[in-house]
This record gives C-alpha cells, sequence and structure tokens, in this order.
C-alpha cells in the first residue's frame, strides 16, 4: 500500500493522460481560501448538456491521509456561479460526492479513487442541470437552510427547542435568555411539563430570562434555495393562505413584543423538522409620522419590506432525538425512575452506569456532603467539595441534561420510609449503597412488611475490593435471609471467620474518632459496576420477578498474600468473575 506524496504522485501520472490537470500553488490555494499547506489540483473538464459541451473545473483537495479517504471535491467559483443552485453542491462549493461514514475507499486503487470521484461529482452537476435529482433538494432542506446566500454576513442563527412537533393548538414561547447558555439565546417550547423542567433549571442557576410569543405557519411552500428571504415574501406566502392566516399574522406582528419569531415545520423522509426566522427590528418612529400613528406591520410591510428575514436552524433536544441519535432507535415509552440511596463512591459510579438508560428519574437520599479524601473515588471531584453530595450529583446532572428529572433529600432513608414513603415507592427500583448491613436488612424486612412495594438492589463491596455484591430483592420473593448464614452473607468473598475475629487489616484509620474506612480503589469500583451492570440492566429490562445475588470476583491474590483467608466457594474462581446466585 503506498500512502501519502507518492501516492498522489501515481494518481497524477494517469489523471493527466484523460484530464487537463495541474497542482496549484501556494498563491492560487490561498486566493481560493484553502489551506495552503494541502494539495490541490486543478481539474479542468468538460460535460455534455443539451448537445452542449460546458466547461467544469473542479479543485480537489488531498490531506495526508490519502488513499486511505477521499479528498474533497470542490468546483471552483466560475463555475458554481453557472451552475447554483442544485443538490449537492453547498454555499462553499463543495461537491458531496461519497458519504465517508459510509463508504470508504480502496487504498490499493489511488487512481480509482480519483477517477470515480471527478465521474461522480460530473454526474451530480449533469443530474441537476437535467432536473432529475432536484427532488434531493426537499431531502437536503436543512442543510440549503443554513447556508449562506448573496451578500449576507452570518450563518442562520441556531437555537434550541425542547419540542421536535407542533400541533396547531400548541401554547408556542420563545425563551430569550439575558446570556448565553453555550451557544443559545433562545429556547422555543409549548409551554408543557418539559418547559416547566427546563424554566425551573433556568430559575435554579440564575439565569435570567423573558418569555414572547411564537407565530406558528406550519409547513413551508418554498424548497429550493436560495433562501435569502424578504419580508414581502413571507407576507406574500401568507396572504396566499387566506385572510384568517393573514389577519392572525398581522395581529402577531402589531404585538408590542419582541423578537417577532415566526416557527415552522417540514417533513423529510418521514421525520419532522423545525426551522423558522426572526424578523428584525421594526422602526415605527419615523419622519412624516406622528408618534403612535405608524404600525408595526405598517412599517413591516412598506419601509422594511425589502429587508431580509433572519433565518434560523434548530437543536432539537428531546429524549426521543437524544435517544434516537445515541442507540439508533426510538425510547420505549415507559421512562425509568430510579432512588439512589446513598451517592457515595458506588452509588455515584453506579448512577453514572444507569443514567445510560436514556436519561431517567432520579431519586438520591443520602447526609453526606463531598470531602477532599472522597474524590478520589466519587463520580465528582475537587469543585464540589463541602456540597451535599445528592446536590452535587443533581447539579452534575442537570448541567449535562436541563431536562432530566432529578430531586434529592438530605436525609436518611430511614426516615425517608418512616415520613415520605411515596417517595420511595413510586419509582421503578430503589438503590441502596450504604454499605451498613443493618440498614441493608432493616430495608428487605421493609419489603417483607409491605412497607417498601418496590424491588431493591442492595450493593456494597469488601475490603480491597476482593469482592463485590448485589442482592436483588423482589416484593414477590423477597425471603431475603435464604441469603444469609446467621449474621454473614453467605456468598462472600473473604472467609467469615475473618469477620468474626475483626482482623484489623479488614479496615484502615485516620487519626481521630470515626475515622475507619474500607480500602479499595477506584479502578476496582469501575470493574465491579462495569462488571454488574449488564445484569442489572437485564433485570429492569425484563422485569424480574425473582430475588437473586451477584458477586463480583476481584484480585484475591493480593489479599491471600496479606494472610486473609479467601472463602472456599472462589479458591479456584478468576478474578472478574460474576456468580449468580438464586434461593
Amino acid at each position: 500500500m503506498v500512502i501519502g506524496t507518492k501516492s498522489r504522485q501515481i494518481a497524477y501520472d494517469y489523471v493527466s493522460t484523460i484530464e487537463n490537470v495541474k497542482i496549484l500553488s501556494i498563491k492560487e490555494k490561498s486566493k481560493l481560501g484553502f489551506k495552503t499547506s494541502l494539495e490541490v489540483w486543478e481539474v479542468d473538464t468538460e460535460i455534455s448538456h443539451d448537445s452542449k459541451l460546458i466547461q467544469i473545473v473542479f479543485h480537489i483537495v488531498f490531506t495526508n491521509d490519502f488513499p486511505l479517504e477521499f479528498p474533497k471535491v470542490y468546483v471552483s467559483p466560475d463555475t458554481y456561479e453557472r451552475t447554483k443552485y442544485i443538490p449537492h453542491i453547498d454555499s462553499r462549493r463543495l461537491v458531496c460526492t461519497y458519504d465517508t461514514e459510509i463508504v470508504t475507499t480502496n487504498p490499493l486503487e489511488p487512481v480509482g479513487i480519483i477517477v470515480e470521484s471527478i465521474k461522480k461529482a460530473k454526474n451530480i452537476i449533469l443530474d441537476g442541470l437535467s432536473g432529475s435529482n432536484h427532488s434531493d433538494f426537499n431531502i437536503e432542506f436543512k442543510a440549503y437552510w443554513e447556508d449562506k446566500y448573496g451578500n449576507e454576513k452570518y450563518l442562520p442563527n441556531t437555537i434550541l427547542s425542547l419540542t421536535n412537533q407542533i400541533k396547531p393548538e400548541s401554547s408556542l414561547k420563545l425563551i430569550c435568555l439575558k446570556n448565553d447558555i453555550r451557544i443559545y439565546r433562545y429556547v422555543l417550547h409549548k409551554s408543557d411539563e418539559t418547559a416547566t423542567q427546563f424554566k425551573d433549571f433556568l430559575d435554579e442557576y440564575k439565569y435570567g430570562y423573558n418569555e414572547v410569543d411564537v407565530y406558528f405557519l406550519d409547513d413551508f411552500p418554498i424548497d429550493k434555495p436560495p433562501f435569502d428571504i424578504k419580508n414581502r415574501d413571507i407576507l406574500d406566502l401568507i396572504k396566499d393562505r387566506g385572510d384568517e392566516s393573514f389577519e392572525r399574522f398581522k395581529a402577531f406582528i402589531k404585538k408590542y413584543e419582541f423578537p417577532k419569531f415566526v416557527v415552522c415545520e417540514k417533513n423529510i423522509e418521514g421525520k419532522q423538522y423545525l426551522f423558522g426566522w426572526f424578523h428584525q427590528y421594526i422602526e415605527t418612529n419615523r419622519k412624516g409620522f406622528r408618534p403612535g400613528a405608524l404600525n408595526q406591520f405598517k412599517a413591516l410591510s412598506t419601509f422594511q419590506s425589502n429587508q431580509n428575514v433572519n433565518r434560523v436552524t434548530t437543536d432539537i433536544f428531546t429524549k426521543e432525538r437524544l435517544e434516537n441519535r445515541t442507540s439508533g432507535m426510538l425510547p420505549k415509552i415507559n421512562e425509568k425512575s430510579f432512588l439512589i440511596a446513598g451517592v457515595g463512591s458506588i452509588g455515584s459510579n453506579l448512577l453514572y452506569f444507569l443514567n445510560s438508560m436514556n436519561s431517567p428519574e432520579f431519586r438520591l437520599v443520602d447526609t453526606d456532603k463531598i470531602q477532599l479524601e472522597n474524590i478520589q473515588r466519587h463520580l465528582l471531584g475537587f469543585e464540589h467539595i463541602g456540597s451535599y453530595k445528592t446536590k452535587a450529583i443533581k447539579d452534575y446532572l442537570l448541567k449535562n441534561n436541563p431536562i432530566q428529572k432529578v430531586s434529592t433529600k438530605e436525609s436518611s432513608i430511614i426516615k425517608v420510609l418512616s415520613e415520605e414513603s411515596n417517595y420511595i415507592n413510586d419509582v421503578d427500583y430503589v438503590f441502596v449503597a450504604i454499605g451498613k448491613s443493618n440498614i441493608d436488612n432493616w430495608l428487605c424486612q421493609s419489603i417483607k412488611d409491605g412497607k417498601i412495594n418496590k424491588p431493591i438492589f442492595l450493593i456494597w463491596v469488601e475490603p480491597y475490593l476482593c469482592g463485590g455484591h448485589c442482592l436483588y430483592i423482589h416484593p414477590s420473593n423477597p425471603e431475603f435471609e435464604n441469603f444469609y448464614d446467621g449474621d454473614f452473607f453467605k456468598y462472600n468473598v473473604i472467609d467469615s471467620s475473618e469477620y468474626n475475629t475483626g482482623n484489623s487489616k479488614l479496615s484502615l484509620r485516620e487519626a481521630g474518632c470515626q475515622t475507619t474506612y474500607i480500602p479499595y480503589s477506584s479502578s476496582n469500583v469501575i470493574s465491579f459496576l462495569s462488571s454488574l451492570f449488564p445484569y442489572i440492566s437485564s433485570i429492569i429490562d425484563f422485569n424480574s420477578t425473582e430475588s437473586k445475588a451477584f458477586s463480583w470476583i476481584g484480585n484475591t491474590k493480593d489479599i491471600n498474600e496479606m494472610g486473609i483467608k479467601i472463602s472456599e466457594n472462589y479458591k479456584n474462581i478468576a478474578s472478574g468473575t460474576i456468580t449468580e446466585n438464586t434461593v
């Protein structure tokens, strides 16, 4: 395989025998807006259309990765002006020859890559001139809408949309932020629960904003570029929809509220897309008119009729869209809700895994704050020291996804069950990562007593994380005591005799009272939870009603060398293994 300069030379030697081709100088590349460090060929060729030969000039841009990837093909500025607007050529003059996400090159054939790229580019232009591919305008509408035309200085703005589908009766509003959130100044919503969550997020994090009404135009009839649309074009378009639509639009424009945003829907290959535009500020104070005599609609339709609207594209921010963009599948209708009691080193990292299940609702219960000694193995770090673990996790989640449902209780799980049992019983699954056997047993007994009616995952680890365990107790099968021999879990990795005698090596202690801790590393936590999570996920996916226990075997070699006895159950089981046990 030949890569880099030599492969380009092989291709050049052949292509120059069938096309008029030259390698551009640094000055020529700079003038055309290409990086001067890249090799660029100019191919002067012809296509036959309507019994005439039409001159076409391509610029082929290579990276050092050729022939492992396709070069980019552009048309020259002159060719672009003579052939625009046709599908698959954007305003940068780039010809969309091959989708590199799904088509790969044959690196053994550098000549073939160039010849096929030129052939593909020619066919795109021919199909565009003949009109045979004009239906592709609709498929690529979004790309053309977001392009720049004529004397426009800027690309269209991008706003955040909390909906991807609008019904005529929807109460549409536009949130106008006083300060941008990253790239967003505006947020479109339809006054639903998601909007309320998002505004709660804005309020909690002190983002100032106001709201204005939005005009919904439904389907947009113009589907071919250029899209440098003026106020008069919009007025003509709305007039064609009848008097009722026109009067409604007039009332919207006359209302003294800015900005004036119009949103539209377009169905592209079975999917709904939202886009729109802002009408620029309407000036009603003009010479020759007394104050208040000139209304905004009159000004828009006369003095400012030749003014361009500011086109807008939307980034859809919904659970459905995010899930589809990640897993490729539409999410399940029933969203999951989880309560996690104990969001320390185990619970916080467990949350990371659970959050992958389409951003479920979380209810977090813990009394502790993050301390310096926690950050090495906690999900969160230094910036959250001194914060309640629950509130810090909520902050982490909402800053990643402001429309996720997250609530917290800075309280013990015992108190929550005693005083607000619905906070527990209204979720789908309860996860307990407190690591205290008395509390675990009390919660299991609460299931048997009917105080908790949802399945519980109890998760804890042994010293040095030589073992990690998960006990799944379902209300229909709550006999948790069958997993124990007296006070000890049957499937502990460390032999029960070590716990009975209180081996001092099983815990460490810093100076002072209540500073004893169980030693284990962050890497072992991740290894344990990543091995366990597929089992948790399977239980949730299939709604398993069978109580069972899972045990993960860590590095037993180290604790053997420390003289800590290992249970006979695990003498010949490899590290990293998960064992499953049922009653």
